[in-house]
């Protein structure tokens, strides 16, 4: 019996295949008219539709947080997907024109920055904000529009100006000490050498003490001067397309076509199938 039935198995699936064999040779002229309609309209979607080009700009802010910079990007995005483009100009100060060639936004914060410690919550972070455009020709108006967007943002302005404020409050009292350790340092030269006074404070720390604070007022200094919001590291726009080529187009719309005729083909065979079964209840 099981070899009976694997007979039976082997007869119907071979049955099967010579039956699609069949119906793929009786319908070929389907098959290639088809075909050749699919990749007609992939040529035609490549010569009709606008390339696509893509921009990116690597970012620095010490006062951006991840799910703000993010949340951000989201939101711009999503005024694209919907069409929003009154919207959107308005928001990057861009021309009505020149919003609808964008086509898509994201803000990324690059990988491998850790803020997990106290002391890295000091530092800033790195974005990358890539942008998809019909052509290439505005990208300098695009991105200045992305940036001063982010540079006017409310918080982003408030946290900044934070920020500076306690900049120059710990430069200030810096400023203080290295004053009053600036004094102390002329009065020990001035003392002459008295062991009591020596075994009081020693000339070598309190100098090291000055190297220190000269240090510690530099690099406050230095993060006052580059303290911005919103820092542009660099900008890449990409010569080559983004959009699919033309061979690509061409084998997306052959494939569509062609697998457009095979259920065409099917929904054939199982009409004559239905067809005939009726036929035969009669």
């Amino acid at each position: 019996m099981p070899k009976n039935t694997a007979s039976t198995d082997e007869i119907d699936l071979g049955e099967l295949l010579v039956k699609i064999k069949h119906a793929l040779l009786t319908n070929k002229l389907i098959i290639f008219v088809l075909a050749l309609v699919g990749l007609s309209i992939g040529i035609f979607e490549f010569y009709s539709k606008p390339k696509v080009y893509q921009s990116e700009m690597l970012i620095y802010s010490e006062v951006l947080e991840e799910p703000l910079i993010e949340t951000i990007g989201d939101n711009l995005d999503k005024l694209v997907s919907e069409g929003n483009y009154i919207t959107l100009a308005s928001k990057l100060g861009l021309p009505d024109s020149i919003s609808t060639s964008i086509t898509s936004i994201e803000i990324s914060v690059n990988e491998g920055q850790d803020r997990k410690k106290e002391e890295d919550e000091e530092r800033g972070l790195f974005f990358t904000i890539t942008v998809d455009a019909n052509g290439d020709k505005n990208w300098t108006t695009i991105n200045e529009g992305i940036i001063n967007f982010l540079r006017n943002n409310s918080y982003i302005n408030k946290r900044l100006k934070l920020k500076n404020e306690n900049l120059k409050n710990l430069t200030s009292r810096l400023n203080d000490e290295v004053s009053q350790i600036d004094s102390l340092k002329s009065s020990l030269n001035g003392i002459g050498g008295s062991q009591n006074d020596l075994t009081i404070l020693s000339p070598s720390s309190v100098y090291e003490t000055l190297i220190e604070l000269y240090k510690d007022l530099l690099k406050t200094n230095t993060d006052l001067q580059l303290s911005e919001g919103v820092e542009v590291i660099d900008i890449i726009t990409y010569n080559k397309p983004v959009s699919a080529g033309l061979v690509k187009m061409s084998l997306i719309g052959l494939g569509i076509g062609f697998l457009v005729s095979l259920f065409f083909i099917f929904f054939i065979e199982v009409s004559k199938y239905i067809r005939k079964y009726e036929s035969s209840l009669k």
